[in-house]
């Protein structure tokens, strides 16, 4: 199904700041006044400082500095947030409390480049990719609770291949995933799932083209394809597809996505963050779109707004990332009221 925005709501939205600089937690005597953060990301100017952004309004702050220069993945949940601390020659994902307080905590490490990961309540699930070596990427599991200063052995839950594998999340008993086709098109990819407890792997649907993230709940899966790319410049065809529950045919919620970005479930529909058709520098004239399930009815939520990307919805607050200064890779938080 297609359809074109039919309103605009040009909801407020709250900016942060630049992103660039940010009050640094001390984490011996963090500042009471910013626990309550609702929202991380990290910054490729920074080389991958990770910062959190508070409730509602407020600076953002630094909770740990350039740990991840190759690669920006990260998860978050009631507690800590978790991201890849990465040299030149290994990498590590370790897991710092939510306020700032305390040091980093290895969960796991001896890893290549982490290239995602998400978490449930007992486990971190995450894509490493070897990139020096055999190629392969792997997804892995392993307990969030340790006491090895190294982090605990990690189990390996879908064997290692040369598939572009992405966008992991977890749902009832199951990881899921979607996989890229092999070229720099990255098309022909699938959506699998594997039980959390391991065992063979499923491919659930097939209609993948350069896949950017899939999503879970109890209706069914979702995805978002970023479509075809040209030389240096964005796709125009890229869709968002579901399979309902007990469905074997996707449907395709809405079509032709300039820049597809990123997209979440919030508040029983999906928001995407699109970049707008563009050649090597994005303007700042993206959007993020609110579009209902199963309609695809859209509703323009935040207009002219500069790359809107990694959406998170926390129940009352979408927060996102702008960039602020593409060409420099900057990026800057807001929150708007879905």
């Amino acid at each position: 199904m297609c359809s074109v925005p039919l309103r605009n709501a040009g909801a407020p939205t709250v900016l942060y700041d630049s992103g660039v600089a940010g009050t640094v937690v001390d984490p011996g005597v963090p500042d009471a006044s910013r626990r309550d953060f609702s929202y991380f990301y990290a910054n490729p100017v920074s080389f991958g400082t990770v910062f959190a952004v508070p409730k509602g309004a407020g600076s953002s702050v630094v909770l740990d500095k350039g740990k991840s220069p190759l690669n920006l993945a990260r998860a978050f949940d009631a507690t800590s947030v978790y991201y890849s601390s990465e040299d030149n020659t290994s990498a590590k994902v370790v897991a710092l409390p939510r306020s700032g307080a305390g040091v980093p905590r290895t969960i796991v490490s001896g890893l290549h480049i982490v290239e995602t990961m998400t978490v449930d309540a007992t486990s971190l699930y995450f894509v490493d990719f070897d990139s020096s070596g055999t190629g392969a990427t792997l997804i892995g599991k392993v307990p969030l609770r340790s006491d090895s200063p190294d982090g605990a052995a990690f189990e390996t839950i879908s064997p290692p291949q040369t598939a572009d594998l992405r966008a992991l999340t977890t749902y009832g008993d199951y990881v899921y995933w979607l996989t890229n086709g092999g070229g720099a098109a990255r098309l022909s990819g699938a959506i699998q799932r594997v039980p959390k407890a391991g065992g063979p792997i499923e491919t659930i649907a097939s209609e993948v083209i350069n896949g950017q993230q899939v999503l879970v709940d109890d209706n069914g899966v979702y995805w978002l394809n970023e479509g075809h790319n040209g030389v240096d410049c964005t796709a125009t065809d890229g869709d968002i597809r579901y399979l309902a529950s007990g469905a074997t045919t996707p449907v395709v919620l809405i079509s032709n996505l300039a820049g597809a970005l990123s997209f979440v479930l919030a508040g029983g529909s999906l928001v995407v963050g699109i970049s707008g058709a563009h050649c090597n520098i994005a303007p700042a004239s993206a959007n993020l779109l609110k579009v209902a399930i199963p309609s695809g009815r859209q509703t323009v939520l935040v207009p002219n707004v500069s790359g809107p990307d990694n959406l998170f919805y926390d129940g009352s607050d979408l927060y996102y990332t702008l960039a602020t200064d593409p060409e420099n890779d900057t990026l800057s938080p807001a929150m708007v009221k879905p």
